[in-house]
């Protein structure tokens, strides 16, 4: 029986589960689309140009809505539309086709048992039609925010459509139709690079023993980064004599800066101090966990920059 609880509490300290100094806190914390609008509050649907941009707004207004208040009046940023389109129809081929069916009937010259005797050949001509229509987009949404391009997105589609039919032509296509059935795999497209997504994480904060250490625990837990840093910072700036201490006061601090970074309009300025914060408590104290942050908000850095570079 003894053995039984040595070796427990043996593996539990083994695993990590002794260690009470880290309080990990499930969250939903907002995760940034490639072209981060999240710092954005309202945002102004504007058409410029295009038979179909109507129609792009509506649909996207209907997408955006859940994430973002969409407005009539001044936005925090503004999406200028612009849309052309091409439709070449009426291309119609018409090709002669012969169909030969050949019957087989029974042998009766046995003097040449290799060759079989055919009935003439049944010969049905009939004429076969194709039409082709070619349909093409040209699409492209500017993002602006303080009077400055802040992205550039554009969308090429083009789409051929054949249709095949015997006797007589094929109907017409109906563009409008095709064009909005297009318009549909584009705005997908843009949407999924402008509109934010939902992760739940766990994220690990570090314990002291400080009055007002609950408090900004307990915004942690309710996703109020930006309260939790107010006290976390707080916290920080008394500058506690012991050194462990000092730099949980630190990363907690650092913590906060980089699970608000996504709210900033510069998200990489913002990584980019919770960075240096996870290196400061590093040199305090070292300990492996300010290490591993460190290196995950560099990454997030270098993968935000190469997002940026493509528009």
């Amino acid at each position: 029986m003894y053995k039984i609880i040595l070796f427990t509490i043996l593996g539990c300290l083994l695993s990590g589960c002794g260690n009470r100094s880290i309080i990990p806190v499930r969250v939903a914390v907002d995760v940034p689309a490639e072209i981060n609008l999240i710092p954005y509050k309202k945002i102004k649907l504007v058409m410029k140009e295009g038979k179909y941009t109507s129609h792009i707004k509506e649909e996207l207004e209907a997408r955006l809505k859940d994430s973002f208040e969409i407005t009539e009046d001044n936005g925090d940023v503004d999406i200028f539309i612009f849309c052309s389109e091409k439709f070449n129809a009426d291309k119609v081929e018409e090709i002669s086709t012969t169909k030969v069916t050949r019957i087989e009937t029974d042998r009766k010259d046995e003097t040449q048992p290799y060759k079989n005797k055919f009935t003439p050949a049944d010969v049905e001509k009939t004429k076969l039609y194709t039409r082709h229509n070619v349909l093409e987009l040209d699409v492209k949404f500017e993002i602006v925010a303080d009077d400055k391009v802040i992205a550039t997105k554009t969308y090429n589609p083009k789409n051929t459509i054949k249709q095949k039919k015997s006797g007589t032509p094929p109907e017409p296509v109906d563009s409008d139709q095709e064009f909005i059935r297009t318009l549909f795999y584009v705005l997908r497209e843009f949407s999924r690079i402008i509109v934010p997504g939902k992760s739940y994480k766990e994220v690990n904060l570090k314990k002291v023993n400080h009055p007002n250490f609950d408090g900004g625990l307990s915004f942690a837990r309710q996703g109020k980064w930006k309260e939790a840093m107010n006290v976390f910072n707080n916290i920080r700036l008394e500058n506690n004599s012991d050194k462990e201490t000092h730099a949980r006061n630190i990363y907690n601090y650092a913590v906060c800066l980089q699970y608000t970074a996504s709210k900033e309009v510069d998200t990489i300025q913002r990584l980019e101090e919770a960075v240096n914060m996870y290196e400061k408590a590093y040199q305090t104290f070292p300990e492996e966990l300010y290490k591993s942050q460190k290196q995950f908000c560099s990454t997030e850095i270098q993968r935000i920059k190469r997002l940026q570079a493509k528009y």
